[in-house]
């Protein structure tokens, strides 16, 4: 067993180090906001995308006027440019009132702000965002180009 496991520890040392997120996601407060699916998300930077990632943690989350908080481990995608967000429609009675997404890079205070104030919904359980605010630290880079 620890000829395994120390051949895992050698390979994982030799792998394509990523980047880590923490994703926070508003929730509009109105009246069947909040949703039970499945909610998944996909990052785009100027290096390349990130795989669909499924958002869950141990809370309710989705619930009207919450904020949910993710911490998420990508490969190095570069400057974030735009977000797709998805959900599963397992619960189609209950769609979801998306506010804002909040993306931080690990270790930094500065948001990329992605607006949306979007229903994802049966027929419509996809939105890709493209209105981006970016974080303070660059605002005078010029932003991204997806």
């Amino acid at each position: 067993m620890w000829r395994f496991v120390f051949l895992l520890l050698l390979l994982a040392s030799f792998g394509v180090h990523g980047a880590r997120w923490w994703v926070d996601t508003f929730t509009l407060y109105t009246f069947g906001g909040g949703t039970d699916s499945g909610i998944f998300i996909t990052l785009f930077g100027i290096n390349g995308k990130s795989g669909e990632i499924e958002l869950d943690n141990l809370d309710n989350n989705f619930e009207a006027g919450h904020k949910d908080m993710f911490f998420i481990e990508t490969p190095d995608i570069g400057t974030l440019c735009r977000v797709r967000i998805r959900s599963d429609g397992r619960h189609p009675a209950h769609p979801w009132n998306l506010q804002k997404i909040d993306i931080y890079p690990e270790g930094s205070t500065d948001p990329f702000t992605f607006t949306c104030h979007c229903w994802l919904q049966e027929g419509h359980l996809e939105e890709t965002i493209n209105n981006i605010n970016l974080p303070p630290s660059m605002a005078n880079q010029g932003g991204c180009s997806p």
